[in-house]
């Protein structure tokens, strides 16, 4: 026995068999397919008596999403504001923004959440005269995706 895999991205119109050896596998990974564009996948048994009815479904493949870009930083008296342009959210919303601070030469970050639509972070309580680093991570439902580039900002 053995599976046959096949997806569409029209809504059935057309089908394109998934590559790879499937045998029985009652798994396999899909490669390919565009994060947050709907996809039907129809699974069918192949036998030496033929080959089975279809099975099949709607998924909407996703991943952790983008880097954060156009990233800027001021300083102002004893603050700084970052502010950053929203990457592409990898097919699942955006639900949780960090934004990571330290001191220059320092190795640990201090980490404030932010809500999901922000895109600029004002950080109080800094010391005037001390350069910061900071950065930001975008987290889905699928986990954080990679760290921005880091901005050194000197607080006024």
């Amino acid at each position: 026995m053995d599976h046959l895999i096949e997806f569409s991205i029209d809504g059935g119109a057309t089908w394109e068999v998934v590559g790879g050896e499937v045998g029985m596998a009652v798994r396999v990974v899909v490669d390919g397919l565009a994060n947050g564009v709907s996809h039907r996948l129809r699974v069918s048994a192949v036998t030496a008596l033929g080959t089975s009815r279809t099975t099949s479904v709607e998924v909407v493949p996703a991943s952790v999403p983008g880097v954060a870009e156009s990233l800027l930083g001021t300083g102002e008296r004893q603050s700084l504001v970052f502010t950053w342009n929203r990457p592409g959210d990898g097919g699942s919303p955006i639900t949780t923004i960090h934004v990571e601070l330290r001191r220059v030469g320092v190795p640990e970050w201090q980490t404030f959440v932010a809500g999901p639509a922000t895109t600029t972070a004002r950080i109080g309580g800094l010391t005037s005269g001390v350069e910061y680093e900071v950065r930001v991570t975008m987290e889905n439902a699928l986990g954080r995706g990679l760290a921005s580039s880091i901005v050194r900002v000197l607080v006024g």
